[in-house]
């Protein structure tokens, strides 16, 4: 059985799990950006009330991964928050066990709990399994999100040149 324990924006522990876990889905960030990023995060963390839930999961007693969520007011009715699951993680070791699932639900209803009458998460496309797993969750697509490529200065979203 997991549980969600809270963490602190300052858990170094975390950081580095974070920093490891963008790793190894090719997604990792330079120091200049972590230093903001989690600069950010501790401001969300410490603000009354919160508006980062950061929690390690735990279970038997070990740490088997961490999840992160976001609460956000909506822009036409700040009093309608919006839930963000940020990360669900689970350790590599402990992987297959179910924890996953466990963690997903129970960071839902922190976030619920919190205030959130809607729960949303972005997955990336190419991600097959994750995008598979939230769906057992009880998630479904709501809209695509679009973003330009990198233009090398010609312009948004055009391709650079030499590009198909």
């Amino acid at each position: 059985m997991v549980e969600l324990v809270a963490a602190g924006a300052a858990d170094d522990e975390l950081r580095r799990e974070l920093v490891r876990y963008w790793a190894a889905m090719g997604a990792a960030r330079d120091e200049e950006w972590l230093a903001r990023y989690w600069a950010m995060m501790e401001s969300e963390a410490v603000a009354s009330p919160p508006h980062r839930l950061l929690f390690w999961a735990q279970a038997y007693g070990r740490r088997v991964g961490f999840a992160m969520g976001r609460l956000v007011p909506d822009w036409l009715n700040p009093a309608h928050l919006t839930g963000y699951v940020a990360e669900v993680c689970v350790l590599p070791q402990y992987r297959r066990r179910g924890y996953g699932r466990q963690i997903a639900t129970r960071l839902v209803a922190q976030l619920r709990e919190a205030g959130a009458a809607d729960v949303e998460l972005d997955v990336l496309p190419a991600n097959r399994g994750a995008m598979k797993f939230w769906a057992r969750q009880g998630f479904r697509p709501a809209f695509v999100r679009f973003r330009s490529l990198s233009s090398g200065g010609k312009g948004p979203g055009r391709k650079p040149s030499g590009s198909p």
